[in-house]
């Protein structure tokens, strides 16, 4: 069940990535998106943990590694927001998105995870689909913006590592619901202080609580798969949730697939056959 928990994961976060964009799209006031999305996930969490309780061993543990994974998100979308004042959307993205490929090289060189051949082959396929969609006018050069955003690459990789790593000590429920609700202050601050003023509220509550959602089961989904499978697998499929977020997006707003789109996502799909087998 970890490899479905994956795939089901890898397409809940390609939802949220979508909402994202279409918040942007919307020109929602962000400050009170996120502000919904917070709360709602950190509720949402909370509540199914007193639904369904599990005991605590140890709350201090929990709570510092809620909050170690939840400074380095913050961070990477930091760095992601200045990346994206220097290169275009269409670049910055495929370069996040590599960092389930190296959360499972680390998890490979740290964790001592095994690999097959078939499976560092659909790892190679899942880089191919996803530079696929990277939109490149000349010579790509490394300035400010490609490094600011390989750095909140390497901040999310970073995250899922540590995850990783002690996800046999974690009660899923309770550390996400900390999480979030560590993020709510500084991410309200954050978007405040980056994002101009004035724009919508209306909606934003609606959008928020959607986010929440589809967070929260992407979360749990990858906890779920953490704990059960291996990373060096999980982290390539959850990689490959951009491909998600853009079929939405052309599905939505009616735009044609292009070749090379399609490409990407076929692709996308032989990866993930070569990782289960």
């Amino acid at each position: 069940m970890w490899f479905e928990a994956a795939v089901i994961s890898m397409l809940a976060y390609g939802v949220l990535d979508f909402l994202f964009k279409a918040a942007e799209a919307h020109r929602l006031d962000f400050s009170n998106v996120l502000l919904y999305y917070y709360w709602s996930a950190a509720l949402i969490a909370f509540s199914l943990f007193v639904i369904f309780p599990e005991p605590i061993a140890n709350f201090p543990f929990l709570a510092f590694f809620a909050l170690v994974q939840v400074s380095l998100y913050l961070l990477a979308n930091v760095l992601k927001l200045e990346s994206m004042k220097h290169i275009r959307s269409v670049l910055a993205y495929p370069i996040f998105s590599l960092h389930g490929v190296v959360a499972a090289i680390a998890a490979i060189a740290f964790l001592s995870e095994p690999a097959s051949a078939l499976q560092y082959a659909g790892i190679v396929l899942s880089v191919v689909a996803i530079f696929l969609l990277a939109e490149r006018h000349g010579h790509i050069r490394l300035g400010k913006g490609i490094v600011l955003a390989i750095g909140a690459m390497f901040c999310l990789a970073s995250s899922e590592v540590i995850v990783s790593a002690v996800i046999q000590k974690l009660v899923f429920l309770p550390f996400i619901a900390l999480s979030y609700f560590f993020a709510i202050g500084p991410s309200f601050v954050l978007e405040k202080r980056i994002h101009k003023k004035g724009g919508k509220k209306q909606g934003a509550a609606r959008v928020g609580a959607a986010m929440a959602a589809s967070n929260v089961t992407a979360f749990y989904l990858l906890l779920y798969a953490l704990g059960k499978g291996p990373a060096t697998i999980i982290f390539p499929i959850i990689a490959l949730a951009l491909l998600v977020s853009v079929a939405l997006s052309k599905l939505t707003y009616k735009e044609k697939l292009t070749a090379k789109e399609m490409l990407a996502i076929f692709i996308a799909l032989a990866a993930i056959i070569l990782m289960r087998l």
